[in-house]
């Protein structure tokens, strides 16, 4: 249980349910997605770094302080209708959150 996804439809609170149970929780990272970035490019703007293998060496390093795995949160924006984008969501939440078990990976 790598990655889990929540949904429904706009605005009936998903976003609040997991801020509301994070909340207090050590190593989330929230990531709102739009049509501008991957998550990947996202997540390396927020963590401060250049590259892929520098965004999994955070993630391991992140486990080894917290003692658990980070969880990662994507909240996807109603207005994110980019193939694209959607199918690098799909390849991260895979990637990270199942093959590579950098994370746990939250997509809302």
């Amino acid at each position: 249980d790598y990655f889990i996804s929540i949904t429904g439809n706009h605005e009936v609170g998903k976003s609040q349910l997991i801020r509301h149970v994070l909340n207090g929780r050590s190593g989330v990272l929230e990531i709102f997605m739009t049509n501008v970035e991957t998550p990947e490019m996202a997540i390396s703007m927020a963590l401060g770094v250049t590259d892929k293998a520098a965004v999994a060496r955070a993630f391991v390093e992140a486990e080894r302080r917290l003692g658990h795995k980070p969880v990662i949160v994507l909240d996807i924006h109603e207005r994110v209708t980019d193939p694209k984008i959607i199918d690098e969501i799909s390849n991260f939440v895979k990637s990270f959150g199942y093959e590579q078990q950098l994370a746990k990976v939250l997509v809302v």
